[in-house]
């Protein structure tokens, strides 16, 4: 494996518990080969060696050399300034002047970083569901929400200075968010927030259990009808000051969505023959590993 095969890249999403690395190809837009490896915490060298090891795995499955490597990481990512920060204690490694630089020496390939909310975006802009928006608002329904805007397949900013796009008051009277505001859009629909709206006594393990839950039981059915109607209203602001043509919902609460969409359809017209199409994303899991790798297309 000598020459650089631009068909390949390799893409990195960085997450708090286990890192994906995957072998991508950019012409389909699929994960050849995926390589899933406890987030190494703490330790920058580690960390690198993690991903040297992940990049073998994956690439000599197809005896190819990648023409990059493009990393997916929870934090704000200056592109300009080749610099990472607003990354959790555990990986502040991140953070240190000159570790992207150094992540390119030790893996031998440029390395391109960015936010793991607009990998995803871009990953469902270029191969999935937001393929082919020319206004793309994407979403992803997790632990927090992430944010993605992009217009005609690419950031309209060089740097993620809306990677905080989902934090805005929604109702004065909800929950606290991190981020300090009271009713925070976040705070509201992002799966803990779903669980949140459940009984302690009644609530499911898990945000994605709660759907089929709310089948059965009148408090969880009417937790349901509340978040969705709060996701709604959130959406229609968006509307209002972005205008997508197209909104990509991802993450796990996703995942259950998909009979809700109707109720998730946008009302607002911020202009004449305005309609916005919401869908569930089409890649999910992949997204982050596709959307990361396709960094390094430009």
């Amino acid at each position: 494996m000598t020459d650089q095969d631009p068909r390949y890249a390799i893409g990195v999403d960085v997450g708090g518990t286990r890192t994906k690395i995957g072998l991508v190809d950019l012409d389909r837009g699929v994960v050849d080969a995926l390589s899933v490896e406890p987030t190494v915490k703490k330790d920058g060298p580690a960390f690198l060696d993690s991903l040297r090891r992940g990049i073998a795995t994956v690439t000599a499955t197809r005896g190819v050399r990648p023409s990059g490597v493009g990393i997916a990481v929870p934090g704000f990512v200056d592109t300009e300034r080749r610099r990472i920060s607003d990354v959790w204690d555990d990986l502040d490694y991140l953070n240190a002047d000159g570790f992207p630089a150094r992540a390119a020496e030790v893996l031998g390939l440029p390395c391109f970083w960015d936010n793991d909310a607009r990998c995803a975006g871009l990953g469902e802009s270029r191969y999935g569901a937001g393929a082919g928006a020319r206004r793309l608002l994407a979403l992803t329904l997790g632990t927090g929400v992430g944010f993605a805007f992009l217009i005609d397949g690419q950031f309209p900013e060089l740097s993620p200075v809306t990677h905080l796009g989902a934090h805005f008051p929604l109702r004065s009277d909800g929950p606290e968010c991190w981020c300090g505001l009271q009713g925070c859009f976040e705070a509201l629909v992002s799966s803990s927030g779903l669980l949140e709206r459940i009984p302690p006594a009644l609530r499911p393990r898990s945000s994605s259990e709660i759907f089929a839950a709310a089948l059965e039981s009148p408090p969880i059915t009417q937790a349901v009808k509340e978040y969705l109607d709060d996701l709604r209203l959130g959406l229609e602001i968006f509307a209002r000051t972005l205008a997508p043509d197209v909104i990509v919902l991802g993450g796990g609460v996703s995942h259950r969505l998909g009979h809700y969409l109707n109720d998730l359809q946008i009302t607002i017209q911020p202009y004449a023959g305005y309609q916005a199409v919401t869908r569930i994303s089409e890649l999910q899991e992949s997204a982050g590993v596709i959307g990361a790798a396709a960094l390094t297309a430009g």
